[in-house]
């Protein structure tokens, strides 16, 4: 469809009101397939047109409205939630498929002329909406991940991130929650960069830091650790980095980069190190073995355990170094008992 003349915006009516015809459980499939098809082409119309206002005007009196959940009766916002609960895989792709789709019109379509607000997101309402029906639902989970890319930083709740990490011990729907997690940190440094400068720093407290809790596989049940190194870590590969080499790569090298002159510094390098080894994403002879004796004759016996993990656990297991890192682990940690201390430097690893 083209975009200039009258008949052309009475086609697109025409679509728009063939899609909400019908709501029927029986053509839900083939309403949400003409929704699909339509949205897309509505997004490639408006990078095209010479002026987009009577394209966004039309969308917005028309077919956004039914984005906002019991604003009308059998609304699209009900057919899209009740679509991702049907026992029908096909039926469920589409209305992910829509949701995405939809998300990805809202970068392009023009705020309402008509009104004062400068906000063309229509799909606000129906983020809220989702947001209420609760985490414990796939549902929800899916259609938060598709929403997330299009919603305003400062509409997603400060505690969202905190509660998708602490449901990280339930073995239901995994994979589409660490999506959403990884999306979340996507879209808050996002913003972050459109606000400030990108540095190291600033991505280490937008991006990792949020995660450091569930890096740490002695404090963190067997099914969030599970779940970490099956899915959250691969989701992390989707991630840019300030440096340009992608999260996971970015990842890797923190045990060899990260500043630790403050005890807390030092703990997050030892958790990410820890975590790395423990999802075969990193071998002892990526670390810096300087740090390692530091961290074996730690004050703190959290770290030293994780000193102690890393050996234990890296894929280099046999190598010379790795066996001699546990000697020296073993050997520190009865001396305390005896003498109390043993010295760094002296440690042969």
């Amino acid at each position: 469809m083209s975009t200039s003349s009258a008949d052309d915006r009475e086609e697109w009516t025409t679509v728009y009101d063939t899609i909400l015809s019908d709501h029927s459980s029986s053509a839900r499939s083939d309403q949400l397939s003409l929704l699909l098809v339509t949205l897309k082409q509505l997004r490639r119309a408006l990078v095209d047109a010479t002026s987009t206002t009577e394209l966004s005007d039309d969308f917005h009196q028309t077919l956004a409205p039914t984005f906002v959940p019991g604003a009308k009766p059998n609304s699209i916002a009900d057919t899209l939630l009740n679509s991702l609960d049907s026992p029908n895989k096909s039926e469920q792709s589409k209305a992910i498929e829509v949701l995405s789709a939809a998300s990805q019109l809202v970068a392009s379509i023009q705020a309402p002329s008509s009104s004062s607000s400068n906000s063309s997101n229509y799909l606000i309402p129906l983020f809220r909406h989702v947001l209420k029906l609760g985490l414990s639902y796939r549902r929800t989970i899916v259609a938060l991940s598709a929403l997330i890319p299009s919603i305003p930083v400062g509409e997603v709740p400060e505690d969202l991130l905190q509660r998708l990490l602490t449901d990280l011990d339930s073995v239901e729907f995994s994979p589409i929650r660490c999506t959403l997690i990884v999306e979340i940190l996507q879209a808050r440094w996002n913003d972050h960069v459109r606000k400030h400068e990108s540095t190291e720093e600033s991505f280490q407290q937008v991006v990792y830091q949020p995660l450091l809790p569930v890096f740490d596989p002695s404090t963190v049940s067997a099914q969030t650790w599970q779940n970490v190194q099956r899915y959250l870590y691969p989701a992390l590969a989707s991630l840019p980095s300030p440096d340009g080499r992608g999260f996971l790569t970015y990842l890797k090298a923190l045990p060899a980069t990260l500043r630790f002159d403050e005890d807390a510094m030092y703990e997050c390098w030892i958790t990410i190190a820890s975590a790395a080894v423990s999802a075969k994403q990193l071998g002892i002879r990526s670390i810096d073995p300087e740090r390692m004796k530091q961290a074996i004759w730690h004050e703190d016996f959290s770290i030293r355990l994780k000193a102690f993990a890393i050996y234990t656990q890296n894929k280099d297991i046999l190598e010379a170094r790795s066996v001699a890192g546990i000697k020296a682990c073993f050997t520190y940690n009865a001396a305390l008992h005896v003498v109390g201390y043993v010295h760094w430097q002296d440690l042969k690893l």
